[in-house]
């Protein structure tokens, strides 16, 4: 909690006055325990919902002819994963994870109450939303959100 930035094995180690090893393992275990424990919340009045990937990059060969286009399925790792995160307007916030955003739908609809005011960015799989919620949709031109219809 005194770190700002995180928290590495390593310092945990020197504050605990532990192994390196025994800090790594430690670490990890409590970050397994915060992702499978914590506290769906209820999202309701006006929010947002998007995601980012993380993960699953390949690092370019230096020679040009040796580089594969990684946009390509058979050049990719398989293990990149999507962070999806519903944040209620200056109050709850919940975040899931999975491999893609339209995996993401049935959390969101788990997670935002019904007649929730829920904005998202253009992409298909929030269509699915419209159904179930008040679904304003935020269209991203030039750099900047411009709120428009669907």
């Amino acid at each position: 909690m005194n770190g700002a930035k995180g928290h590495s094995a390593l310092q945990l180690s020197r504050d605990l006055d532990v192994q390196y090893k025994t800090a790594f393992v430690l670490a990890h275990k409590l970050r397994e325990a915060l992702g499978t424990v914590r506290a769906m919340a209820q999202i309701s009045g006006e929010g947002a919902v998007d995601g980012a990937y993380f993960g699953g990059y390949i690092t370019p060969a230096n020679r040009v002819a040796d580089r594969k286009d990684r946009r390509w399925k058979l050049y990719q790792t398989g293990k990149r994963q999507v962070v999806i995160v519903a944040r209620e307007l200056d109050g709850e916030t919940a975040a899931h994870v999975a491999k893609s955003e339209a995996e993401c739908v049935p959390f969101v609809l788990a997670t935002v109450q019904p007649g929730s005011t829920v904005h998202a960015d253009v992409a298909s799989h929030w269509d699915q939303l419209h159904a179930a919620l008040d679904h304003p949709v935020s269209r991203r031109r030039k750099g900047y959100w411009q709120r428009g219809a669907a």
